[in-house]
């Protein structure tokens, strides 16, 4: 048994909470927490510092979670779909989850429904604009054609991010067509769903993003709810 963290902030329709922690910060009861499975998918990784990043990032998911519930971390009920997307088995609860993780980052979105976060750091690469090629729509090719390579790099960034957090938020993963739908590439906008279908149609799901110091891009997706909502954003 741990120690019980604050109580998290109040979550509301209108909110969804962002929490960022250092997946490099670790602790001595970090793998005490985590379940028999996730300690079987942290075995996965051959390399030992993804493994632990990857440990880290799930203890800390716990910490979070189990605020909100007010349960000890290795008592938050979690479990997985069909496609493995997790999901919380709390009775009547509405939170939803979702965590991501880039390098020594990571950052989980909660909100009430289903949440999809992504973090992904700049980085120059020959691969962009074969990459934007095959996954992109035909509007958002367009748009990044039309820009410096600087701007470019940038809006590519901005856009798969955003389209990271969107199939997370439906669950569809690496099974979803990037194509099928579009978001706005201007890297200084605050994101946003442009045109789709089904899931992907700005009647269904909403999307924001930005750009941190440090050349991290972010990207919060969640149902849509036809009112004004609010990323906070919070350290732990």
């Amino acid at each position: 048994m741990f120690n019980l963290l604050p109580a998290a902030p109040p979550l509301s329709v209108q909110d969804v909470h962002l929490w960022s922690f250092d997946l490099d910060n670790t602790a001595p009861q970090d793998q005490a927490m985590l379940s028999q499975d996730e300690r079987e998918r942290a075995a996965r990784f051959a390399n030992a510092s993804c493994r632990k990043r990857f440990e880290t990032g799930r203890a800390r998911q716990r910490q979070i979670l189990a605020r909100y519930l007010g349960c000890q971390p290795e008592d938050v009920p979690l479990r997985f779909s069909r496609m493995d997307k997790p999901w919380l088995d709390a009775g009547p609860q509405t939170i939803g989850f979702n965590l991501s993780r880039c390098q020594e980052r990571g950052v989980l979105a909660v909100g009430i429904g289903d949440v999809g976060v992504d973090i992904e750091r700049q980085r120059s690469s020959p691969d962009l604009l074969d990459i934007a090629q095959q996954r992109f729509s035909q509007s958002e090719r367009g748009e990044l054609s039309s820009m410096t390579a600087e701007v470019g790099e940038r809006a590519f960034f901005s856009l798969w991010s955003q389209k990271e957090a969107l199939v997370k938020l439906t669950g569809d993963g690496l099974r979803a067509d990037l194509s099928s739908f579009s978001v706005r590439a201007d890297p200084r906008a605050n994101g946003g769903l442009i045109n789709g279908r089904g899931i992907y149609s700005p009647k269904y799901s909403q999307v924001q993003s930005w750009c941190e110091s440090g050349g991290w891009f972010v990207a919060v997706a969640r149902q849509q709810k036809k009112q004004p909502w609010c990323v906070h954003r919070f350290n732990l």
